[in-house]
């Protein structure tokens, strides 16, 4: 196990895992809007990006949902 420093860094591991997501859409904003219709998410959910198409820069990048409502979340 390699050792981690630095400051405010924090490591969460999920003891369970839902359903994909599929999302259609993510802004380019500050924070970005991704768009996934009736995604189910609930604000502070973790979730991860992997076979991301078009927006290289997310994939293997893990997100906080925040600001959720039925088909968005930042």
């Amino acid at each position: 196990m390699a050792n981690v420093r630095g400051r405010n860094v924090r490591v969460e591991i999920a003891a369970t895992y839902a359903s994909d997501v599929t999302v259609t859409a993510v802004t380019l904003a500050s924070p970005g809007v991704a768009t996934a219709t009736a995604h189910g998410l609930a604000n502070d959910t973790v979730g991860y990006f992997y076979d991301v198409v078009g927006m290289a820069q997310l994939e293997k990048q893990a997100c906080r949902v925040k600001n959720q409502t039925t088909n968005t979340f930042e």
